[in-house]
């Protein structure tokens, strides 16, 4: 039986001992708390706190500790001080305050060292060497009650993963300008759902060696702004949800960026429903594989001043599905240079963008398998797209010198209202036709699948076109055919009882083709 032991015995103090570990409870405490001092009295491979229910033999032995203190001569190799690993014990921790008072140089790997201690108020790093640390991830994974933590002494120069070091944590702001993270290679969900920060100090972050940034941010529900242009990513891959779901993030710094190895953006700016503008003129798209809802949910925002050179290619690009859906207020979406020859799906990538009046796709020839299910769905308010390079795949195909539009632009619009005037411009074999719709007073579209494409036929109307003048700049009226198609059509669904699957309620179209010989 150690001195030590007796000691605290004789101060009347409940005592447990084990394999050089010691464990002093003051029951005594008028407070408010039961304080605890944990003693390690000789060098040990891990400490997980609980576990000691088992050195010790005693159950519960947590249950109503609410401050704790670690000291002793001892160096652990490893601490895990919360619940990780353990699927009961965080339910039952009291623990509120934390001393750590220790000699932590052999610690190489602090990942989960105080995570799942849910009621943990204040930490103190009386003695606590951080300069052969490699890993902090899960650090302080679900300290959720946590008010404010004190990270100055931290030597961070080895450590190479930060990932979800703070996830969930409840601190309201933290000051990492003492942090070296030169050596860092990933900060995935670093800060993912710090749901009560407001301000975030990264100034000092040297991210040249970081790979990964997946959801770093993701769910800061209270940070309103972001200065991030000391951050170098010209090692990054994966960036995806990295800020999604920061509703009050308005103002983002992100115009130095570089991203030449970039492959991942899923979701990276999705549900920012404040920020109104973002410049990311710098960024590479080239090697990006999936964008999918990109900028889904970004309800505010107005403009986006994407790359003008051919960093904005996509050529590697699989999927941009639902990359612009419900960006409620943008109205004009400029993608020049956008290729994406092997992109195979765009669904629902402008989808309710309703006050969306202008889309330039002039560059855009994706893959000839591509899916463009509802890809404009629901722009009520768009004047005009320019899709002129889409002649030749299935979105828009010529067949025999007639653009046959009837299938492929169902799947285009999709669902919902179509603007009154609205230009499409694209090419076909050796012409290249504007096609306006003029006043097209339809305010509701009946059909099956809400087509208008399906009500109005484009492949017919190029028809009807093509028979009644071919030669330069011809302006061609084909109203009263059109009428004619419309009403054969709309009697034929109702003899056959099929209430009115493509028909189009009160139509009164002026249509006009001009054609342009290249």
């Amino acid at each position: 039986m150690s001195t030590r032991a007796d000691k605290l015995r004789m101060l009347g103090n409940l005592v447990y001992e084990a394999d050089g570990i010691v464990l002093s409870i003051n029951k005594s405490a008028k407070d408010g708390y039961t304080p605890a001092t944990l003693y390690i009295e000789d060098d040990i491979d891990i400490l997980i706190i609980y576990k000691l229910t088992e050195l010790f033999q005693k159950d519960n032995l947590f249950e109503h500790l609410t401050k704790l203190k670690i000291t002793g001569n001892g160096r652990p190799k490893r601490m895990i001080l919360g619940g990780y690993g353990c699927s009961t014990f965080y339910y039952s921790n009291k623990i509120v305050e934390l001393d750590i008072d220790i000699d932590t140089s052999r610690i190489t790997d602090a990942s989960h060292m105080f995570s799942y201690l849910r009621l943990l108020h204040k930490i103190e790093f009386t003695r606590f060497d951080t300069s052969n640390m490699t890993s902090m991830k899960n650090m302080f994974f679900n300290c959720n009650s946590l008010k404010a933590l004190d990270l100055s002494s931290f030597n961070t120069s080895k450590v190479e993963h930060m990932d979800s070091m703070f996830q969930h944590c409840g601190v309201d702001t933290l000051d990492l300008r003492s942090f070296d993270t030169s050596n860092v290679k990933t900060m995935d969900r670093m800060f993912d759902n710090m749901n009560n920060i407001t301000k975030i100090d990264t100034s000092s972050f040297n991210t040249g060696n970081v790979e990964t940034m997946v959801s770093m941010f993701r769910g800061c529900t209270e940070l309103e702004s972001l200065e991030l242009n000391n951050f170098d990513m010209r090692k990054v891959t994966d960036i995806p949800n990295m800020f999604e779901g920061c509703y009050k993030l308005s103002r983002l710094e992100i115009d130095t960026w570089d991203t030449p190895e970039l492959i991942c953006c899923d979701f990276v700016f999705a549900y920012s429903v404040n920020i109104i503008t973002l410049d990311i003129h710098n960024m590479d798209f080239r090697k990006v594989v999936t964008a999918n809802s990109m900028f889904r949910g970004c309800t505010y925002l107005e403009n986006i001043k994407f790359p003008d050179s051919d960093k904005m290619s996509f050529e590697s690009a699989k999927s941009l599905s639902s990359m612009f859906n419900d960006c409620a207020w943008i109205r004009r979406i400029d993608l020049t240079g956008l290729v994406g020859s092997n992109v195979n799906c765009i669904e629902n990538m402008f989808n309710r963008c309703r006050s969306l009046k202008e889309i330039n796709m002039q560059d855009f020839s994706p893959s000839s398998k591509c899916s463009a299910n509802h890809a404009f769905s629901n722009c009520t308010d768009l004047e005009s797209i320019n899709l002129s390079s889409l002649a030749g795949t299935h979105i828009i195909s010529p067949s025999n010198g007639i653009v046959d539009t009837k299938k492929s632009l169902s799947f285009i619009f999709g669902h919902g209202r179509i603007n009154n005037n609205i230009d499409i411009e694209y090419k076909i074999v050796n012409e290249t036709i504007l096609s306006s719709y003029k006043s097209i007073k339809t305010n509701r579209v009946m059909t099956k699948q809400s087509s208008i494409t399906e009500g109005i036929p484009l492949n017919m109307l190029a028809h009807i076109a093509s028979r009644k003048g071919k030669r330069k700049d011809d302006v061609i009226d084909i109203t009263k055919e059109v009428e004619e198609f419309l009403y054969n059509a709309r009697e034929a669904y109702w003899m056959a009882d099929e209430n009115i699957p493509y028909g189009i309620v009160s139509p009164s179209i002026t249509l006009y083709y001009r054609v342009v010989q290249d």
